[in-house]
């Protein structure tokens, strides 16, 4: 029997997730504009695709990556592979 405390911790991570996208969502398309110049300085053949990238695009992608996350630990809790789980959660941290 897996224990729940253990459950509720591996839950705080697709929240957590969440949480930190949705702020980056609000706030993408003003911090981008905000900080225009120094972008097309540092980085000017990548700042080129993000000038037309979208808040919906960007919201689509974030609820991509959400869903697969999900799953991931639905799967992990369903199945016991914390493994699988404690890999992707590395995965995350280090990108």
């Amino acid at each position: 029997m897996i224990n729940i405390e253990f459950v509720s911790v591996i839950w705080l991570f697709p929240i957590v997730f969440m949480l930190h996208d949705f702020e980056e969502i609000i706030f993408m398309k003003w911090w981008i504009q905000r900080n225009r110049l120094v972008l097309l300085k540092k980085f000017s053949k990548i700042s080129k695709v993000y000038n037309e990238f979208s808040t919906e695009a960007f919201a689509l992608a974030v609820s991509e990556e959400f869903i697969i996350l999900f799953l991931i630990t639905l799967g992990s809790i369903i199945f016991n592979w914390y493994y699988l789980w404690l890999g992707v959660l590395i995965g995350f941290l280090f990108i």
